[in-house]
């Protein structure tokens, strides 16, 4: 994970833009902001699970109060 910031930088500084400038991007950068979406979205999904298995979770045990 770490190794994909450190690209990120790298082609930030070598394309002369951040990732969130408008305008076309290089085939790398479009591959790094391609791969934290993902990455991203499977974080939050497995956030939103652990969540929701934490209010079940406490629910069981405040049934048995």
């Amino acid at each position: 994970m770490k190794k994909d910031t450190e690209t990120n930088t790298v082609a930030e500084t070598r394309d002369g833009k951040k990732y969130y400038d408008p305008g076309e991007k290089s085939p790398e950068m479009k591959r790094l902001n391609a791969s934290f979406g993902k990455l991203h979205g499977i974080s939050s999904g497995l956030n939103l699970l652990g969540t929701f298995a934490m209010i079940y979770y406490g629910a069981t045990l405040a049934e048995l109060l």
